[in-house]
C-alpha cells in the first residue's frame, strides 16, 4: 500500500485462526498509530466482514492470518470493493493488496 490506511476494519473469520486477543491487541495499535479502527470482532463469515467494510467505507480491512485474506478480498469483489485492501497476518505490520 502506497499511504497507509485511514478507516480499517479489524476481524477475525469463523474458522477458529485468528486469537481475539490478538485482534484486539492488533487493534490498539492501529488505533494508537492514528488509523482509524472499525472493531468487527471475530466469528465472522467472509461475506459479513466485506459487508461491513462496504457499510463503514472502510479502505482496509485487517484479518487474524493470512489464510483468511483470499476468502474476505473475493467477498469484497463480489461487492465492487475491491479497492478495499485486505491484510494479514496481524502483527507484520501493513495492509497488502487483497
Amino acid at each position: 500500500m502506497t499511504s497507509d490506511p485511514r478507516r480499517v476494519v479489524v476481524a477475525g473469520l469463523a474458522d477458529g485462526s485468528g486469537a481475539e486477543d490478538a485482534l484486539v491487541r492488533r487493534a490498539r495499535v492501529l488505533r494508537d498509530a492514528g488509523v482509524e479502527v472499525v472493531w468487527a470482532g471475530s466469528g465472522l463469515t467472509p461475506d459479513q466482514v466485506a459487508a461491513i467494510a462496504v457499510a463503514e467505507d472502510a479502505d482496509g480491512v485487517e484479518v487474524g492470518d493470512q489464510a483468511q485474506v483470499d476468502p474476505v478480498a473475493q467477498a469484497l469483489t463480489a461487492r465492487d470493493a475491491d479497492d478495499v485492501e485486505v491484510g494479514a497476518p496481524l502483527g507484520e505490520g501493513d495492509l497488502t493488496h487483497g
